[in-house]
């Protein structure tokens, strides 16, 4: 019996061959799934990166679509009604027909000197913005029979947002008039006091006597739609840029839309026979009307926020026949390089408010 346990106890282990070849076995097996793994996270990230395209272009997009078909938007009373009666200080009949819709060529830290938002907005060089000026989806009505003096009461109410040197418009379907608000509303109960006297506005008085049961007030707004940078940076140390808005009369730029970095606009141009032309903001100018532009096509550039390419981004875009360098071409405009995806994102929008 003790022989037997001493036969038993000399067993022998794994040799030294054998302990080599599990590891080696058990580090491919590792390094496989390491690698699937490694592989499967890259796709995820590179996936993840178009999805984010995706959205962001699409998101971009419909909003400036819905913004363009709206250009112009005066309620009831016709786009092309010569009744708008403005006496809002500093704004001519001829500046308020202008800022329904404007493009402009961002050239360099100035914009144009009629420009109301010169030294309050700033935008990407080499990019193209656009300005619309409509009233907005936020009204009310009078709470008297009738108004024949520098101030009007309007039915308050939770939605409304007037502010001082606001610009407001009060139509009746027949007649409007355009005026800037002189105090700062007060609401007394359920009505509210917006005064449209001197001091904001060229008269104390509007046009006519408005009824309670016929006359909408609206505030109207212009708006500048543009690309900045946000001052962010992802985790490359890349700059972020991102579509902006900026509403008068304060111009605070508001980030809407991030990833978008180059924008170009072309503006169709109804001509007397008939012929649309399709031309850029700084070709407009004196030679086109912009109350005669009935479309506009818009591309932009979108970029994902992470840098998930093998490799820097050489390749060039053409957004609307202008051509989007990589950085390191000797002349033209730019875009940011770097591993991030991009892709272009293209539509052609009809003006609703304007024939044809």
């Amino acid at each position: 019996m003790l022989a037997k346990l001493n036969r038993s106890s000399k067993a022998k282990g794994f040799s030294l061959i054998e302990v080599m070849v599990a590891l080696f076995i058990s580090t491919a097996i590792v390094g496989g799934v390491l690698s699937v793994f490694l592989s499967t996270k890259k796709t995820q990230r590179f996936s993840n990166g178009v999805s984010e395209i995706q959205e962001s272009g699409r998101i971009a997009l419909n909003y400036l679509k819905q913004e363009v078909r709206m250009v112009g938007y005066q309620g009831c009373i016709s786009y092309d009604d010569e009744q708008v009666n403005v006496i809002a200080e500093n704004l001519s009949q001829a500046m308020f027909e202008q800022q329904k819709f404007r493009g402009y060529e961002v050239k360099d830290a100035n914009w144009e000197n009629d420009t109301p938002f010169d030294g309050l907005v700033t935008a990407k060089i080499g990019t193209d913005a656009f300005s619309v000026g409509r009233i907005t989806d936020l009204d009310t009505n009078l709470t008297g029979p009738e108004v024949n003096n520098a101030n009007i009461q309007v039915v308050n109410g939770p939605r409304l947002d007037f502010k001082q040197d606001d610009l407001v418009l009060i139509s009746d379907c027949e007649n409007a008039d355009l005026f800037n608000i002189v105090n700062q509303p007060t609401g007394n109960g359920n009505a509210l006091t917006l005064t449209h006297s001197k001091g904001g506005n060229t008269a104390n008085k509007l046009s006519k006597i408005y009824k309670n049961a016929d006359a909408t007030i609206s505030s109207y707004k212009n708006t500048v739609y543009f690309i900045e940078d946000t001052g962010r940076k992802n985790p490359q140390g890349d700059s972020v840029f991102a579509l902006y808005r900026a509403q008068g009369p304060a111009y605070t730029p508001q980030e809407l839309v991030e990833g978008v970095e180059q924008m170009q606009v072309l503006y169709g141009e109804s001509l007397p026979l008939g012929q649309v032309r399709y031309v850029p903001a700084d070709q407009a100018g004196p030679e086109v009307n912009w109350n005669n532009v009935n479309s506009v096509k818009i591309s932009l550039l979108v970029t994902s926020h992470h840098g998930v390419r093998r490799s820097d981004d050489t390749s060039t875009y053409e957004l609307l026949g202008t051509d989007i360098v990589p950085p390191g071409s000797s002349s033209g405009i730019k875009h940011s390089g770097s591993r991030r995806l991009k892709k272009v994102f293209s539509t052609t929008i009809n003006i609703r408010n304007r024939a044809p």
